[in-house]
């Protein structure tokens, strides 16, 4: 009988090749199927045929007690749900369990995004020096914010990928979902100026890449992740500020300044709408609070 660790590589061969999922997906799913193994090891549990639904309720109680934020807790339950499933419908499991996994409810979501006044401060942080490096991550942050772009997505970014003629950018997203996403003509000219005279200077000659290091290869996304947090101290904001904080700051404005929320849907590159209504919550929440100041019968 095969352990539960072995059962493992097929479900994640399968989201990759029938799912078409990405390798930070697949790695996310396999990150939270060991959390889960991990606890059923150490419970003695490691195959299918000593597997119950004790085992499985166990593990939730338990990511629950570790502290972990509601839409965590949702992510490995879906992960271990979908894995069950997988094991059964593959006839390596004999019950499905899966169907008996209580729905997790999540406490409502707000994402954190910047105020205008906290972009442009860190847009200026870089604004007034020809440094190569400075250049380089000045124009980081305003892709990430003028596209609302995934920090994967801009990491794999190709020059062949930009339309100068038209003025967008051709991304692959998750599941390799290819969206259109425009850009302003005078972000694009400092793109064009940043291949021309500064990503030269990085000497990245043999890859395509927009964004590279200082060795000239493609910049990772940790790189992207400190680029970003490092620009946001430089720019005074004091709080935890993230390359998804960008494209949430993205939709945020974009919905607040009447864009349709089909459109920033197909922009964003979301598969559900509900993903995306997110943001119309945050914009009747702002619509409340100005009732609230300045309506004259508001009590």
């Amino acid at each position: 009988m095969a352990s539960l660790k072995n059962l493992l590589h097929p479900y994640l061969s399968y989201l990759k090749i029938e799912k078409g999922l990405s390798e930070n997906s697949i790695k996310a799913y396999k990150q939270d199927l060991l959390f889960f193994i991990n606890y059923l090891t150490g419970r003695k549990i490691v195959s299918v045929k000593t597997l119950t639904l004790a085992g499985i309720d166990g593990f939730i109680q338990s990511r629950k007690k570790k502290g972990l934020n509601d839409r965590s807790v949702v992510r490995e339950i879906s992960a271990v749900k979908g894995w069950l499933r997988f094991l059964y419908n593959e006839k390596l499991l004999d019950f499905p369990c899966y169907e008996y996994i209580e729905k997790y409810k999540v406490s409502r979501y707000f994402p954190d995004y910047l105020t205008l006044r906290e972009i442009k401060a860190m847009l200026a942080v870089n604004s007034e020096t020809e440094n190569k490096t400075a250049c380089r991550n000045n124009l980081v942050i305003k892709i990430l914010y003028a596209g609302g772009l995934r920090v994967a997505e801009l990491k794999d970014l190709l020059i062949r990928h930009i339309n100068f003629a038209e003025d967008y950018l051709r991304i692959s997203g998750k599941g390799n979902k290819t969206r259109v996403v425009p850009l302003y003509p005078a972000l694009m000219r400092e793109i064009k100026h940043y291949i021309k005279r500064v990503r030269v200077l990085f000497r990245a000659n043999d890859i395509d890449n927009l964004i590279v290091n200082r060795y000239g290869r493609p910049l990772s996304r940790v790189s992207l992740w400190k680029i970003v947090s490092l620009t946001a101290k430089q720019a005074g904001i004091k709080r935890k500020i993230f390359p998804h904080t960008l494209r949430h700051s993205y939709a945020t404005h974009m919905i607040r300044n009447g864009a349709d929320i089909r459109t920033v849907q197909e922009l964003l590159g979301h598969a559900s709408i509900l993903t995306t209504e997110i943001y119309t919550h945050l914009n009747s929440d702002k619509l409340q609070k100005e009732l609230q100041q300045h309506h004259p019968l508001y009590a």
